[in-house]
């Protein structure tokens, strides 16, 4: 049997969450599991829609890839028909489908769901294929699909312990000149092309509205620091990028390596050469406040960091450690550092009303970070948020995936309608931007660079 070619296939992020994220960067889903694929000597493409590609399922493709969340699903599945139309093996993979696996495939346009971490089962996938010209998804693990009119979800496959031994992203299967053109961040210094690194892989918080540790294991593992340099200087010296960004759900989960990283920048000669921004959790950095210093001077211009609420009930809830005193004193050290805070609030809990959204407002107005993206609670297929609302029966009739998009309300709520979250999550994000304290003291830092002048406690918005 001739080896089989695959197409691996990145759907958009649908306009309306785009208009709130507007970067585009290179797809690491496909890109990790089309460089693994193409190192065990098969043929490989990626098709990135989200950059204005449009797939092609060409004579020559085999087998059709296609990884998904929940907003990009309605799409993964109108790419899935079309393969399916063009006679193409079709598997389908990523948050959405690992968690809504048997509505998936009783689609009948996706033949094999493969669940959380992909590499190994695609792998398999693939080199059946190429030896019998079939696939039998039984002899597989971590795979969900249909015998007969029978589902079937096979047991996991294990979680890859050794990230360093899969190989590096190989950018080249990527139009790398998409990205400089498309990719744009957020504001001021944050506005150049992003070069998107992943460190590590699982998160042992569990946040109840969160799908990561669903997904990828409570246990946290993570690539070398000579790795991780490795990938970075390749985005340096051979893609020219300035601008990396750790995608890692908590870069700091352990200080001493994001201290190694940190050092290993500066040693390389390229802390005042590049910049960078990590997600990160803040009650690490109030006990180790000297994580901070040695990212700052490693280069780091921004964390980004997942307050949430102000309600220590609500936290309670959501399973987060951190305190609102924790990143009161997290901004603040940052500030004092010259990194910016990047910071995300989650505003309709069930038991949310006018007066809690208040003292949210001017929770946020006192702390002051210099980015602020408010989100409506979403609940995630595959998160423990959703399974007690489907529960306690709140979640919304006769709604579409593309819903789900933290910029509309998907259940009841105690006390409040859903359009007045909606209403409010645009109010209070037009006023905190035009605000006079945010444009004195936090435009100069993000276009400029320059330190405002310290933060007064409980200072007026």
């Amino acid at each position: 049997m001739k080896k089989p070619k695959c197409l691996f296939v990145n759907p958009p992020v649908i306009e309306k969450v785009a208009e709130r994220f507007s970067f585009i960067s290179m797809p690491l889903a496909i890109l990790y599991i089309g460089t693994f694929i193409q190192s065990q000597g098969y043929e490989v493409e990626l098709c990135d829609m989200n950059a204005g590609q449009e797939p092609v399922f060409s004579d020559d493709i085999d087998i059709v890839g296609i990884s998904c969340d929940t907003v990009k699903y309605t799409v993964g599945m109108r790419v899935a028909k079309a393969a399916k139309a063009a006679g193409k093996y079709v598997v389908m993979g990523g948050t959405h489908p690992t968690f809504d696996d048997e509505a998936t495939l009783r689609s009948g346009y996706v033949d094999v769901v493969v669940r959380s971490e992909g590499e190994y089962q695609m792998l398999e996938i693939v080199q059946q294929f190429e030896a019998n010209g079939k696939v039998d998804p039984s002899t597989i693990k971590g795979v969900a699909w249909l015998d007969g009119d029978q589902f079937v979800r096979n047991p996991p496959m294990p979680f890859i312990k050794d990230l360093d031994s899969l190989p590096i992203p190989n950018r080249e299967l990527l139009d790398v000149p998409r990205y400089w053109k498309q990719t744009r961040s957020w504001l001021g210094k944050f506005a150049d092309p992003v070069y998107n690194i992943s460190g590590s892989r699982g998160c042992p918080y569990d946040c109840s509205f969160c799908i990561v540790t669903a997904n990828y294991g409570a246990k946290w593992r993570y690539r070398s620091v000579d790795s991780i340099m490795q990938e970075i200087e390749e985005g340096f010296y051979k893609y020219k990028y300035r601008t990396f960004f750790f995608t890692d759900d908590i870069f700091n989960a352990s200080p001493k390596r994001a201290m190694a990283i940190s050092q290993a920048i500066i040693d390389a000669g390229l802390a005042d050469k590049i910049k960078w921004t990590a997600q990160c959790v803040t009650n690490i950095f109030v006990k180790f406040p000297e994580v901070v210093e040695i990212m700052a001077a490693a280069g780091c211009m921004g964390v980004i960091m997942g307050i949430e609420s102000m309600d220590p009930e609500t936290l309670k809830d959501y399973n987060k450690t951190a305190t609102s005193d924790d990143n009161a004193q997290c901004i603040r050290l940052l500030k004092k550092h010259g990194i910016a805070s990047m910071a995300s609030i989650i505003i309709g809990h069930p038991k949310e009303t006018r007066e809690s959204l208040q003292a949210t407002m001017k929770y946020m107005c006192d702390l002051n970070p210099e980015m602020l993206w408010i989100n409506i609670l979403t609940p995630y297929v595959g998160t423990t948020m959703r399974r007690e609302f489907i529960q306690s029966g709140r979640l919304l009739p006769n709604l579409s995936w593309e819903d789900y998009d933290i910029s509309h309300v998907t259940f009841k709520l105690d006390h409040l309608e859903a359009w007045e979250i909606e209403v409010t999550r645009k109010a209070m994000t037009a006023m905190y931007y035009t605000r006079p304290r945010y444009i004195m003291e936090n435009l100069p830092r993000l276009f400029f660079g320059k330190i405002p002048t310290p933060v007064v406690k409980q200072a007026a918005c």
